[in-house]
């Protein structure tokens, strides 16, 4: 006889963080820590086969993970829609993640796995079944978002995900303890990735200076970059008031995993 298969309802998708609003518009939201934004959905799949295709898994050109905002309400499907979501952001890095999308995607045919044949939209979604769509645009702000691990989660139903397989990314940025002050560790690929990266930890403590952060910008060194972030603390705190002072001119930009890396202290 042969092998009975086992199947699980699975899809591929990177874990995401935000400072989520304390209260939401009614509907079914989907807890915090379940929130994650889908990279592919394979459906009911036989999971010893899957887990073994998964040696020759394409690795992300990328070993650092994004920040993004949440720059959208969305919803699906257009008539009648049943999902509320927060559509993603990429900025200058879209075309990595497009780029990764499509490699999965091709990796997906190739071992005879569904492929959906419609425009990847990123999105995180927040609530399911039935909500008011005008509530939901209404109370709509824009948010820093952090992206990082790629999972294989299997759907359990009732929005509730298990991890079955992992691909680790590091975090741009993560909060370090600190005496009376805030303080992150801050990962780049350049001086000025190291700005975007540091503007959104601020911005995870204080999503209203995103309007204040420079698009694009070059910086020649950790003190431009200093300099720079002082800036957007001074202009948001003049306009709409802040919940710290100041950057401090504080430590040094070391190298580690093919990326830099910097202690970022902030004064309160």
């Amino acid at each position: 006889m042969g092998r009975k298969s086992k199947t699980k309802r699975v899809f591929f998708a990177m874990e995401c963080q935000a400072p989520w609003p304390e209260e939401l518009p009614k509907g079914k939201i989907i807890p915090e820590e379940s929130r994650h934004m889908t990279l592919a959905f394979l459906g009911n799949v036989d999971i010893e086969e899957l887990m073994s295709n998964l040696e020759e898994f394409p690795k992300p050109f990328f070993d650092l993970g994004f920040t993004a905002i949440l720059d959208k309400c969305l919803f699906f499907p257009e008539k009648r829609p049943r999902v509320a979501a927060w559509g993603v952001n990429f900025g200058n890095r879209e075309n990595e993640l497009k780029g990764f999308h499509k490699a999965l995607l091709e990796w997906m045919k190739e071992y005879g796995y569904p492929v959906e044949d419609r425009d990847y939209v990123p999105h995180i979604t927040l609530s399911r079944g039935k909500f008011s769509k005008r509530d939901w645009e209404d109370s709509f702000y824009p948010l820093p978002a952090a992206l990082t691990n790629i999972h294989l989660f299997e759907s359990l139903g009732r929005s509730e995900y298990r991890s079955l397989w992992e691909h680790p990314l590091f975090a741009p940025f993560t909060e370090m303890e600190h005496t009376a002050d805030i303080a992150f560790k801050i990962r780049g690929r350049s001086t000025s990735e190291i700005y975007q990266h540091a503007a959104a930890a601020l911005a995870f403590e204080c999503p209203d200076i995103l309007s204040y952060v420079e698009k694009g910008a070059a910086h020649t060194g950790l003190n431009d970059v200093i300099s720079s972030l002082n800036h957007l603390i001074s202009a948001a705190d003049s306009d709409i008031g802040v919940p710290f002072k100041a950057v401090s001119y504080h430590g040094e930009l070391t190298e580690k995993h093919h990326f830099l890396e910097w202690e970022m202290i902030v004064d309160v």
